[in-house]
């Protein structure tokens, strides 16, 4: 059997570049404490105001955990999905949701976890799990469906990734009212270089997401990369 070693890629595809925004996928090293600063109690817990930094080193939120009171955020103007009637529709939120924390420590979370399944290595697989999920009123999330699978050992690895992270969130407001909102996250699984076809990604499900939402907020990516 050939010899080869993962290299887990922590990219945004998918997040965050709004127009205003849209060099924001520059790679940045963080230093240790760059992308959340805060004192810790003796047991773990997080006290007093915390700052959390996005890619490009701007403040993106302030939060007092004392008064748990939100002291600072970075405008967002963005639209997000809210479920009107029976659809999910892209609406402006009063306030926007966000997660409790550093999105960009999120994506060093997930990145560190993932692995590249063996048996799909071994079988060349290739292309895009799409994780779904809600992220609901008290500020936590439920729901979590996948809309687009490429084996059932990727998918599970992505959930393994997914389940135990940090689970606060600040919940959106929308029309005055404290209201649930669908994110979605890609994880892209390519061996190699990428640069070869990738069927997965020319599917439908994803075709359907990609095309509306591509550059929205609530999309996050990640690549998982197998090198030989």
């Amino acid at each position: 059997m050939k010899s080869f070693y993962i290299a887990l890629l922590a990219v945004l595809l998918f997040s965050l570049p709004t127009q205003a925004q849209k060099n924001s996928t520059k790679r940045v090293k963080f230093k240790k404490g760059q992308i959340e600063q805060g004192v810790t109690a003796a047991d773990g817990r997080r006290t007093g105001k915390w700052n959390f930094y996005n890619i490009d080193n701007e403040l993106e939120l302030t939060f007092d955990y004392d008064s748990s009171r939100i002291n600072f955020t970075l405008p967002d103007t963005s639209r997000y999905l809210v479920r009107v009637g029976d659809q999910w529709e892209l609406k402006h939120m009063t306030r926007a949701p966000r997660l409790l924390g550093s999105n960009m420590q999120r994506y060093l979370d997930i990145g560190s976890k993932l692995r590249y399944p063996p048996t799909a290595i071994q079988e060349q697989r290739q292309g895009t799990v799409i994780l779904s999920f809600t992220v609901d009123t008290d500020g936590h999330t439920k729901d979590y469906t996948f809309e687009n699978s490429i084996s059932p050992e990727c998918d599970q690895e992505v959930w393994r990734a997914v389940k135990d992270l940090p689970d606060n969130w600040i919940p959106a407001i929308y029309q005055g009212q404290l209201t649930a909102t669908r994110f979605f996250l890609l994880v892209r699984f390519q061996v190699g270089t990428g640069t070869g076809p990738i069927s997965s990604w020319e599917d439908k499900r994803i075709t359907e997401i990609t095309k509306s939402y591509v550059g929205q907020h609530f999309i996050q990516g990640v690549v998982v990369t197998a090198r030989f």
